[in-house]
């Protein structure tokens, strides 16, 4: 089993500052990318909105970040890029708002040409999961616990309104588990919160 982290940036700052109080709703990660790639991460979910200008933000719901002084979103995918030299690394893209379909799917295409060692997948609207963009990559064989479509969680009775409303919690009462459970998967298993056990 190898690691992918669910809602990848949202360990970044609010853009603005009157989302402060709702950040635990929209926060799914603490640990930086550096850190989460120290933690074994190898796929990563990436999921962006535009801003008035069309450039690409990190977003969960409406909750917009912003990134540190310095660091771009090239400069993220560079990183990972030249770790994807040396092995497999994924990157999920998926447009978070329903809208800019055409501005995402030139974005997706972009970043294909771009970042060649990345292995992309999604390309989807996270609002009824349109597809949007075709990447050339089949999506890795993943569990995702958090997917809208997946009725795993609700039939398991882990308490659906945790993973939505107190993402921390959901991830400190599952996250040691899940691993235990799927240890012996070949592929990865997305978690919310990596580190959190």
């Amino acid at each position: 089993m190898k690691l992918a982290s669910h809602n990848t940036m949202t360990y970044l700052k609010p853009s603005n500052v009157l989302l402060y109080p709702f950040r635990f709703i929209a926060r799914c990660q603490k640990l930086s990318i550096d850190e989460q790639i120290n933690h074994g991460v190898r796929l990563f979910d990436f999921r962006i909105s535009f801003d008035k200008k069309g450039n690409p933000i990190f977003t969960h719901g409406l909750m917009k970040f912003k990134l540190p002084k310095g660091t771009t979103m090239h400069s993220i995918l560079f990183k990972l890029d030249c770790l994807a030299c040396k092995e497999n690394v994924w990157v999920r893209i998926i447009n978070e708002t329903d809208k800019d379909y055409e501005c995402f799917s030139l974005y997706c295409n972009a970043l294909e040409r771009s970042y060649k060692n990345i292995k992309f997948y999604g390309g989807y609207n996270k609002k009824g999961w349109k597809l949007l963009y075709s990447f050339k990559n089949q999506q890795p064989n993943v569990i995702d616990k958090y997917a809208s479509w997946n009725n795993d969680v609700l039939n398991r009775g882990t308490g659906w309104l945790f993973d939505d409303i107190w993402p921390w919690i959901y991830a400190k009462l599952n996250n040691k588990k899940w691993r235990k459970k799927y240890a012996n998967f070949d592929g990865f298993l997305m978690q919310d919160f990596i580190g959190v056990l």
